[in-house]
């Protein structure tokens, strides 16, 4: 699928979350993803947070996946929004004691103010926002959480765009790949005008979805300051095999870091709970 040219004219954040919106999968792709597993890192956050997980849990970007599995088989109540009408219906069938909307992952005005003591946000869901919605949801997820709530979430790590192949480097080391390099080409060459580099973050044009969609990457410290500033605290970063990732480490060969943050601001915010 080629993303629209006439999406390049608006606002950059805004044109950044229409077209990773087109991406939505359809009902073949949604029980693909529904049938991954979970990492060790997730299991080990999903074990060390489990009071949290068994309250009114909200999960944004929902696939159906193990992860929305899980939060169905522990939760009082499940939520999931910001979900395709494919992905919505999988997950319906699959969880029907849990509520699943098709909306915007922003749109949380909704809730009330402490109503969820969990919001987990699984594979990059939140990278599929441009910064300016990225720091409104989270703002807003500091809202919705109890105060003694968790957010758990991950995302692209920064330190990693080097790793990031490029169309035709992503053909030469994946055969299979080559029938699709012409639109891969064409969509770097739309997409690439989006991509931004700024202290901390990047947006980027990455392999997911034959290069049709821009990934908010970030480092861990910039995360932990982009938690700040909206009044959440860092408690842990690990990697997806579970190791923490202390401050100042890059991390570099992870591709993925998660995070977990709580309301409200400690004196000291570069303490992490090591638990």
């Amino acid at each position: 699928m080629k993303p629209s040219s006439s999406l390049l004219t608006q606002d950059a954040s805004r044109a950044i979350a229409e077209i990773n919106a087109q991406y939505w999968p359809n009902r073949r792709q949604a029980r693909r993803r529904a049938a991954r597993g979970l990492r060790a890192g997730e299991v080990a956050l999903l074990a060390r947070y489990a009071e949290e997980l068994t309250g009114d849990v909200l999960e944004l970007g929902a696939t159906g996946d193990r992860l929305t599995a899980a939060l169905a088989h522990h939760a009082n109540s499940l939520l999931g929004v910001g979900v395709s009408a494919p992905t919505s219906r999988l997950c319906r069938e699959r969880h029907p004691h849990a509520k699943f909307l098709e909306q915007n992952l922003t749109d949380l005005d909704v809730f009330d103010d402490g109503q969820f003591q969990a919001v987990v946000a699984g594979r990059f869901a939140l990278d599929l926002l441009g910064d300016g919605q990225r720091r409104r949801l989270l703002d807003q997820v500091c809202r919705v959480l109890a105060p003694n709530g968790v957010l758990i979430f991950s995302s692209h790590n920064l330190a990693c765009e080097s790793l990031v192949p490029s169309p035709a480097r992503a053909a030469l080391t994946r055969p299979w790949r080559l029938p699709l390099l012409p639109q891969a080409l064409a969509n770097r060459a739309l997409l690439g005008r989006l991509q931004q580099r700024e202290r901390g973050y990047a947006l980027l044009n990455d392999i997911e979805a034959n290069f049709g969609l821009l990934h908010y990457f970030i480092d861990r410290d910039g995360q932990e300051r982009q938690l700040n500033d909206v009044g959440l605290t860092l408690l842990e970063c690990v990697s997806p095999r579970g190791e923490q990732v202390p401050p100042g480490c890059e991390a570099y060969g992870e591709r993925e870091l998660y995070y977990v943050a709580k309301p409200g601001l400690d004196q000291d915010p570069g303490t992490e709970n090591l638990l």
